[in-house]
């Protein structure tokens, strides 16, 4: 898609963004005298040229056909999103109240009105199965949504889930599900394989209740991860300097689980096999590290991937998914420049797998406001300021379009053809500085990163539970 939009405008521009290898190939049989050096300056100078000319076509295009962020255009966009089976919900911070209140709003109408049943976000699988248990009345559930939150508390950055919002929306979920057969009920589920250690420690739990041989079996293979006593960094450490790691282990950790002869309630199962799979593929995350390049991310993303097959097969329906993650996940990363580094993500990986007839990805931004971050890992929560956006970025054309918050849906040629040029498009995350703010963009073709997208002039931050 992103090819499209490209060379229909910009053949040139289109091969230096997406392969430059290619771009100076290309070129250095017709331009051999040019230098490099002149070559790089002469497409800096077309694009430039070429992006003043848009600047004015994308602004009137946003203006014409935006549609004003309301309940009603909410319903609208759910409606259309819901045609589809997975729908992408993104976000362009961690920590922007506006977000969380919209995607709960579009969940509660895709789960009542559109036959979606599975919430998947980007949080861990043990917590959040905290608050699939209580939403779904399971045996085991809290008592209440705010103590099925409390695990959250345990993984920074808390405020990302343990917040007023999915507060509200798994009370709602639980009263729904509340009306309907258990089989029928809607569940929420966590597909990032942060939970690395805690898995570890659910897989020797639910085992040793089963047998005592059987946790043996399997927490034998496991003492190759438990020597490092939760300490992540020391096992890659140990993996790059000796070459010695654990994926055999854990290989047999799982042919053992995969293999027992023992009865086992299928909802369990389920759960440990996912456990499992979360050690398995956060390995493989945290080993990525070692490496230059993609691989630590997209083993990430794969395990997303992995988490949204398996729960969708798990159903044995065709109940829809709605999945809950930043936008640098949700938005195809073919129209990024993501690309070029040989990133994936879950909105490509979806639209590969399951058809883009299938798949319906939303993206959200701002133009300014404050947001919920830290100023390095696992730093103190702080309130920040979010500058206005860098000129001529999506941000700043759609600020300078409306004064009102709204939506597009690049369904329309008229909109797609004004947007097929590339754009930086901003990304904050949980970590940030605002006064490096022109950092965080990533160049964009937006019509083909996203289905729809939904901007919101001034955010503010949401309420983090105690």
């Amino acid at each position: 898609m992103a090819d499209f939009y490209l060379s229909k405008r910009f053949p040139y521009l289109r091969m230096l963004f997406i392969n430059p290898k290619a771009f100076f190939m290309n070129l250095s049989g017709k331009l051999c005298t040019l230098s490099l050096a002149a070559l790089w300056l002469m497409m800096v100078i077309f694009s430039q040229n070429a992006t003043a000319q848009n600047n004015d076509e994308i602004i009137q295009a946003i203006s014409d056909h935006g549609t004003a962020l309301s309940d009603e255009s909410l319903r609208n966009l759910a409606s259309t999103a819901g045609e589809r089976r997975i729908i992408l919900l993104g976000e362009s911070t961690h920590g922007t109240a506006e977000y969380y209140e919209v995607r709960a709003e579009l969940t509660k109408e895709l789960i009542r009105n559109h036959g979606v049943r599975t919430v998947l976000v980007e949080g861990d699988w043990t917590s959040s199965w905290e608050v699939n248990k209580y939403v779904r009345n399971l045996p085991g559930a809290a008592e209440s949504a705010k103590e099925a939150l409390k695990p959250f508390r345990n993984r920074w950055p808390a405020w990302m889930w343990n917040n007023e919002v999915i507060l509200d929306l798994a009370e709602w979920m639980r009263a729904f599900n509340d009306e309907l057969p258990e089989d029928e009920r809607a569940g929420f589920y966590g597909m990032d394989v942060y939970s690395f250690w805690d898995s570890i420690d659910e897989i020797i739990r639910i085992t040793s209740q089963i047998d005592t041989r059987f946790a043996d079996a399997v927490g034998e293979p496991l003492d190759c991860l438990i020597r490092f006593n939760r300490d992540h960094i020391r096992y890659v450490q140990t993996v790059a300097q000796t070459g010695e790691h654990c994926a055999a282990e854990i290989r047999e950790m799982i042919a053992v689980i995969e293999s027992t002869e023992h009865e086992i309630d299928p909802k369990t199962e389920f759960y440990l096999m996912m456990n499992a799979q979360v050690v398995r593929n956060g390995d493989m995350h945290y080993r990525g590290m070692i490496q230059r390049g993609a691989e630590s991310w997209n083993e990430r993303v794969r395990h997303f991937k992995y988490t949204l097959n398996a729960l969708l097969e798990w159903r044995n329906d065709d109940a829809g998914a709605v999945v809950w993650a930043h936008n640098t996940h949700v938005g195809d990363a073919r129209a990024t420049e993501m690309s070029r580094g040989g990133m994936e993500n879950i909105g490509q990986l979806s639209r590969v797998r399951y058809g883009e007839e299938n798949v319906f990805a939303i993206g959200f931004g701002t133009r300014a406001g404050t947001v919920l971050a830290g100023s390095q890992w696992e730093a103190p929560m702080e309130e920040m300021e979010i500058p206005e956006p860098r000129e001529g970025s999506f941000e700043y054309l759609a600020g300078s379009a409306r004064q009102d918050d709204f939506i597009l849906v690049f369904d329309n040629e008229s909109l797609n053809n004004a947007l097929s040029s590339v754009l930086p498009h901003r990304a904050i995350g949980v970590v940030y500085n605002p006064a490096q703010e022109s950092g965080n963009y990533v160049q964009t073709v937006m019509p083909a990163r996203y289905n729809a997208f939904i901007f919101i002039q001034e955010t503010g931050v949401p309420v983090a539970l105690d």
